[in-house]
């Protein structure tokens, strides 16, 4: 039974204390509709004096708005109607009318798209968000609290984002999503940057809210720790009520750290407040958890007592949950007091009620107690049925779990076509809006509504000629990006062709000096194409749109670091000194892709190296620094080099564009870094690059990008970087699948001149055939992602697991320009896009084979 208690303890109680906040939030959201900025004008000024008024007189409040509402014309200001239908809304859903409330908002909704008002937009779908949750859709609610969220983030609106974010962390919290719930939470927490006794009151709450989420993650110790700072500014508030919840939660924290002389102070200190402020809901909830505690401790006389007062109380206030809570723990009272029938009667009521009220996962954890209890005092066929009601739960939970997984896809797909929808709508608005005003043209000018319309007939025309010159602009840009990038490939290529020529005669000479040295430029010359040909990929991939951005939180700091130790050597040969300028063991975390944004950052520090102003000798430099703002943070890289002339700055992000390199030297690059830069940061949300720059001082590039809080429990992506070197390679044994006859005997020759160790195939038939006489289990397999007879890499996976009957370490080559992280789920495998160099092909074969 002790080993049962704690799950049902929080599912009673803590579920109770965050169902406390949920009821106090529309009054904390009802604050942030007008924020705190001045009321301009009479509507909005009596929708809000009608909003105060809905807490005392609902019926009147709402009577007078309607009133209010038809006062509305086409010439009133949006702001005073959003603020009319916005009151409506909040009105119509906390008074249950819930068919009026759809009605108001879809006219809130509409009144958005009219006029381009997005703050209407989001006030909208926040208010859809909290509907749909309130049916039970959490997928669709979740999709719209998204979308509320983007526009208030875009609008930078301080309030409004709050607001959404609690809302997220609320439907989250409700679907069991806790860890994306606290994000949330932290997020709505990190707008509230003011000292005023109103903000400093919101951050109680979200302080609150947060300890409440970690409990639910399981983490007590860091519910307590935003507790504790959550009680000292309610108490330099003087909130005794706030006060009381605080109480109430550590003691729930406590409780699940089995810390029961802990529990016992705080859920005793939450009664005394509930009771000295008269607060009834908090004083049951008090009571319950004393109540709980005297069970664990089999006090079952004192625990009778305490659970009879909070059943009493919850039913006064007609909370049936909670009453339903205090009745199942009273009758595990009476069970253990040995009054097996009244017990049996007061628990039957409680598990009948949850059933009835859907409350599942409640209904699930009270069972387990049940039969736990019922296992103590040896009524074990009342056990026996209450384990297997459990089992059933258990597995209809399960199954709705994939349910609301569907739920959620088809939600996504649904959403999809409603934003299509909600365009096509705003187009005919658009449209509708021109056509009024041709017809108030023509009944206002007459004679000259032949002109107006000459004029409009006009600028389509133009327009049209400008979208047909700006499409033939783009395909010369594309035709001028392919001819200089098959120029950039012709010349190593035609260079490899001549050194090939010239080694083979000087081998056929037995000149093994002059062999060396050609073959060696010809390395270079191959390097060189594979340079221009990876980067002019990656332009085609960003350009096309076929990368995605892989966002996640990770230290900036960390990451600039391992950046200047791997361009030192780069910086050391050119003479540069390369520093980094921020607090030494500072943490900056931040929202991003970190190989996308590697990538900028790597291409501009490499610019800023090879443009270094060889004329300033030792005093070359170039400095990277972060800069820590507001939700925000910016990265300036600064150099004292050659700089841009100002004439040239608007062309420096062009492919193929280099100002200080008219013979093509690709020691200085290919004129790519930057236009990669620019392709990767439209892919970033919310990712901004700056540039300045003076001829002959120095330039500076700086990227704003999104910053997040950083406390402790934030969990920051670790990066480490690949082991270097390819040593120990001999006596591994690779089983190589590969269809291209010169690409396969150039591995295999690679593989010889290290000594590894390899059986060929060239199609997965091939494969098939050959694999059970392998000599012995391969170390790693390396194949083509296309293989003949359409079979690809992932039938390769399948196949080399099912013969071994575990999974292989697999690197998969590509050539494909598709996004693949569908494939590397499907086949738990490494993925290298062609062109791959040797040396990183033997370094991750090292990796794969010889970790520790």
């Amino acid at each position: 039974m002790r080993a049962s208690m704690p799950a049902f303890r929080f599912s009673l109680t803590c579920r109770a204390l965050i169902l406390l906040a949920c009821v106090c939030l529309p009054c904390l959201l009802s604050s942030l509709v007008f924020g705190s900025e001045p009321i301009v004008t009479l509507l909005q000024s009596e929708a809000g004096r009608l909003k105060d008024l809905f807490e005392t007189d609902q019926p009147g409040a709402t009577r007078q708005l309607t009133e209010l509402k038809k006062r509305l014309t086409a010439d009133t200001a949006q702001d005073d109607r959003r603020a009319v239908l916005e009151a409506l809304v909040y009105m119509s859903i906390n008074s249950g009318q819930n068919e009026a409330a759809q009605k108001f908002n879809g006219e809130l909704a509409e009144s958005g798209i009219r006029y381009h008002d997005e703050f209407a937009s989001a006030l909208a779908a926040n208010y859809q968000a909290r509907m749909l949750q309130a049916e039970g859709k959490f997928a669709e609610a979740k999709i719209e609290v998204e979308r509320a969220l983007q526009i208030a983030n875009r609008l930078n609106d301080r309030k409004l984002t709050y607001r959404v974010n609690l809302m997220a962390a609320n439907i989250n919290g409700n679907i069991g999503d806790f860890k994306a719930a606290l994000n949330y939470q932290l997020a709505a927490m990190s707008t509230l940057d003011g000292d005023d006794t109103e903000t400093r009151s919101e951050r109680v709450t979200a302080m609150y809210m947060i300890g409440n989420l970690y409990l639910d993650l399981k983490n007590p110790q860091l519910a307590l720790e935003y507790n504790a700072k959550a009680r000292a500014l309610a108490v330099s508030l003087n909130e005794p009520r706030t006060v009381a919840a605080l109480a109430l939660s550590r003691g729930a924290a406590y409780a699940d750290m089995k810390n029961q002389s802990e529990a016992g102070k705080a859920y005793a200190e939450g009664l005394t407040l509930a009771r000295k402020v008269a607060d009834h809901r908090q004083e049951a909830m008090a009571l319950q958890g004393l109540a709980e505690l005297a069970l664990d401790q089999e006090r079952y006389a004192t625990c009778s007592d305490y659970a009879q007062q909070a059943k009493t109380l919850s039913a006064g206030l007609s909370i049936d949950a909670m009453t339903a809570n205090a009745g199942i723990i009273l009758g595990l009272c009476q069970i253990g007091n040995g009054a097996t029938k009244r017990g049996d009667d007061e628990i039957a009521n409680g598990l009948d009620f949850l059933r009835k009220s859907g409350a599942k996962p409640d209904l699930e954890a009270a069972l387990g107690v049940v039969a736990a209890m019922y296992t103590k005092t040896g009524l074990y066929r009342d056990a026996v049925k209450a384990l297997q009601d459990q089992r059933d739960l258990t597995s209809e939970l399960f199954q709705a779990d994939r349910d609301r997984e569907a739920a959620e896809l088809q939600a996504n797909f649904d959403a999809s076509e409603r934003q299509k929808q909600i365009t096509i709508l705003e187009q005919k608005n658009l449209l509708q809006n021109e056509e009024i005003k041709v017809k108030n043209l023509q009944r206002a000018l007459g004679a000259l509504t032949i002109f107006v319309v000459v004029a409009l007939a006009f600028t389509l025309v133009r327009n049209k000629e400008k979208l047909r010159r700006q499409a033939m602009r783009q395909n010369l840009d594309k035709s001028k990006f392919m001819a200089d990038a098959a120029h950039d490939l012709r010349q190593p290529l035609h260079a490899i062709g001549n050194l090939l020529e010239a080694a083979k005669h000087a081998i056929a000479r037995d000149d093994t000096a002059k062999s060396r040295e050609l073959i060696d430029l010809t390395q270079s010359a191959t390097d060189a194409m594979r340079l221009s040909f990876a980067s002019v990929l990656e332009v085609s991939r960003l350009e096309s749109g076929l990368v995605a951005a892989d966002y996640s939180s990770f230290d900036l700091i960390e990451m600039i670091n391992e950046l200047c130790t791997m361009l030192a050597p780069l910086a050391a040969e050119r003479g540069v000194q390369l520093r980094v300028w921020f607090r030494k063991g500072r943490r900056v975390v931040v929202d991003s892709d970190r190989h996308l944004l590697g990538r900028v950052l790597s291409n501009l520090l490499m610019n800023a190296i090879k443009y270094a102003d060889q004329s300033k000798g030792k005093g070359q430099y170039v400095i990277i620094g972060a800069v820590v703002l507001p939700n925000r943070c910016r990265i300036d890289i600064v150099d004292n080099g050659i700089g841009i002339p100002e004439a040239e700055q608007g062309k420096v992000f062009n492919p193929f564009y280099q100002i200080h390199n008219p013979e093509r030297d690709r020691s200085k690059g290919l004129g790519l870094g930057l236009s990669i830069v620019r392709s990767i940061l439209h892919l970033l949300m919310d990712h901004r690059i700056d540039m300045r720059s003076t001829e002959g001082i120095g330039t500076r590039f700086s990227i704003a990008l999104p910053r997040l809080e950083t406390p402790e429990d934030v969990q920051v992506q670790q990066h480490a970087s690949d082991e270097a070197g390819t040593e120990d390679l001999s006596g591994l044994y690779v089983l190589l699948v590969e269809d291209d006859v010169l690409v396969r005997k150039s591995t295999e020759a690679l593989f010889r001149e290290y000594g590894i160790l390899y059986e060929s195939v060239t199609s997965l038939e091939d494969l098939t055939r050959r694999l059970p006489a392998l000599e012995r289990m391969p170390d790693l397999v390396l194949t083509d992602f296309s293989l003949p007879a359409h079979r690809s890499a992932i039938d390769v996976v399948q196949v080399v697991s099912a013969e071994f009957e575990r999974e292989i370490p697999t690197i998969v080559l590509t050539g494909e320009s598709d996004n693949f992280d569908a494939a590397r789920k499907a086949m738990y495998a490494d993925i290298l896009y062609k062109p791959v160099n040797p040396s990183t092909l033997l370094n991750e074969i090292r990796r794969l084979c010889l970790k520790e």
